[in-house]
């Protein structure tokens, strides 16, 4: 009886071994169930994409994310994780994934995160959440991404694709008098406006945030100078007469400001 139970424990010993080698290959082997999902991979590094998606099949991929939003033949495709950040994926001639890394839109171009600094980072984020038509003011962009657009490393000054659509040309002259935010030099560079005698300045916090529910409307810019600090109540540079201006008296150092995709935050000092 005795040996009949040592027997026993040792076959359960070597069921639950075998089942415990099989769950481990089961996790490593390139199957859909294993394959995470893009909200997952968004979080995480081009270390962890490539550990994690390297050896799976393009029709896996499919299979689990949908048809990627972006496709530039059979060795390249970006699945999008929002408007402006995703994941590109290249393949070998049997369509197996041999790099994945993690990507950041400018304009029609998909650069590397990895390969941009933390300050291009913050950047581009602020850049992607202007209004188009506020792009167009702005001509600096940052050195690396005009190494990954370019292979080069030319001026600060980089045509964007909407400039390029402008008829006046721009000589050597002008792009020395710009200042490294694009704008001349002798213009302010920073939204600012004038709110009871104060002014109240924009610190690139993005033009998409939600109105607070106690802020109500206060008023409208009525005059822009873009050369002179605002001198009077409603008066402002870079805005545009008629953008609304919210403001709380329970918050007095804060105001906001209408966009057209939402608001932006203005106060008298930097605020983190």
């Amino acid at each position: 009886m005795e040996k009949m139970i040592k027997r026993l424990g040792i076959g359960v010993l070597i069921v639950l071994i075998l089942a415990g080698l099989w769950l481990f290959a089961y996790k490593l082997q390139k199957d859909t169930d294993n394959l995470p999902s893009l909200a997952s991979i968004s979080q995480r590094d081009d270390a962890y994409a490539d550990e994690k998606l390297k050896g799976y099949r393009r029709i896996q991929l499919i299979t689990v994310w949908g048809e990627p939003e972006i496709q530039t033949g059979k060795e390249e495709d970006i699945w999008q994780f929002d408007d402006t950040r995703g994941i590109r994926i290249y393949y070998n001639g049997r369509e197996k994934v041999t790099e994945a890394s993690l990507v950041v839109r400018f304009h029609e171009d998909w650069l590397t995160e990895s390969e941009l600094s933390a300050e291009t980072l913050d950047w581009l984020k602020m850049y992607n959440d202007l209004p188009e038509e506020m792009q167009l003011f702005l001509s600096y962009v940052p050195a690396d991404i005009v190494q990954q657009i370019r292979g080069d490393l030319p001026a600060v000054t980089m045509e964007t694709p909407a400039e390029a659509s402008r008829e006046e040309p721009e000589n050597e002259l002008n792009k020395e008098a710009l200042t490294p935010t694009g704008y001349p030099s002798d213009e302010i560079d920073q939204p600012q406006l004038m709110y009871e005698g104060r002014i109240f300045y924009y610190w690139a916090t993005g033009f998409k945030e939600p109105l607070p529910e106690s802020f109500v409307l206060a008023g409208t810019v009525e005059k822009v100078d873009n050369k002179n600090k605002p001198e009077n109540d409603w008066e402002g540079s870079r805005l545009e007469e008629g953008q609304e201006i919210y403001a709380d008296p329970e918050q007095p150092g804060l105001l906001y400001v209408r966009y057209p995709n939402g608001f932006a935050r203005f106060s008298e000092t930097l605020i983190e």
